[in-house]
């Protein structure tokens, strides 16, 4: 049938950008997430019609999917929950307090004040550890960074940062080469390297932490 060729078609396409732009990062495959449910619900459809099963078999059918999501989803909760408990610095969006909104949106609230308040120029090139807001909230130029795969979003290619350069020589490279003396983070994301963590501590001087745990480090000159 055309829709499902339609269907077949945007799936091998949608699956090939996110493979190539988005692939360091697992959360860009949830996308697919309403497109499988709604996918699977239509092949039980004709699953259902082909073998000749009632409607009242279906429904049946469907109610226990729901009730095996919901339960899925209460589990999910309690186990973060649980987790927060015992682990102090946990944090998501369904162990913090405040609103749904505040809680999903993790983002600085004013990120322009807050960056100029630390005592940054417009024109000032920042390295951006896997915060897209960045892009989303300033004019500001970033370049882009993922410390967990290593890995520079450049126009030319995707270099790694640390491999074969010691600390020192990855400081004179951000600041000579790409022009880059500032270097902005979050405590969470910061941990998913300890090199790059290490790097923070040693070779740059913190300027600021943001109320949502967002960190601007200044890279050192010596």
């Amino acid at each position: 049938l055309p829709w499902q060729r339609a269907l077949a078609l945007f799936t091998i396409l949608g699956v090939l950008v996110i493979g190539v732009f988005g692939g360091f990062n697992y959360r860009y495959a949830l996308t697919f997430e309403p497109l499988f449910v709604v996918a699977l619900f239509l092949f039980l459809h004709q699953a259902f019609e082909q073998f000749g099963h009632t409607l009242v078999q279906r429904r049946r059918y469907v109610l226990v999917l729901v009730g095996i999501a919901v339960l899925n989803t209460a589990l999910a909760i309690d186990l973060r929950q649980r987790t927060k408990a015992a682990n102090a610095t946990f944090s998501s969006p369904d162990t913090e307090g405040g609103s749904l909104k505040e809680r999903l949106d993790s983002s600085p609230q004013d990120l322009e004040g807050w960056l100029h308040g630390m005592g940054l120029a417009p024109t000032d090139t920042v390295l951006v550890n896997n915060l897209p807001v960045w892009y989303y909230r300033t004019e500001r130029p970033g370049i882009y960074y993922w410390c967990g795969s290593d890995q520079l979003f450049l126009e030319g290619g995707t270099p790694f940062l640390f491999h074969d350069r010691t600390d020192a020589e990855v400081a004179t490279f951000l600041r000579d080469s790409l022009h880059c003396r500032y270097i902005f983070s979050t405590k969470e994301l910061s941990t998913f390297a300890p090199r790059f963590q290490t790097f923070l501590e040693e070779r740059c001087t913190l300027l600021g932490t943001e109320h949502r745990d967002h960190t601007l480090h200044r890279i050192d000159t010596r």
